[in-house]
């Protein structure tokens, strides 16, 4: 009996983990990208948002780069 209950119960934790948001806990669903994972759509957003100006940064350094030479 206890295995069973362990397994159901752990199955439940999966299946939450699956539909709350790994950032702050709200409701979200699973986002893919280099590593699938589950987010809101306010994270969704926010991480998108620094993902670009990460990008705009390293952009930049390399445009300093290439005019350095």
């Amino acid at each position: 009996n206890c295995p069973e209950e362990m397994s159901a119960a752990i199955s439940e934790a999966e299946h939450e983990a699956d539909r709350t948001c790994d950032q702050c806990g709200k409701p979200g669903k699973s986002r893919g990208g280099s590593w699938i994972r589950t987010l809101c759509d306010d994270c969704d957003a926010e991480q998108k948002r620094e993902r670009a100006e990460r990008e705009v940064e390293y952009e930049k350094l390399r445009k300093e780069k290439e005019a350095a030479k």
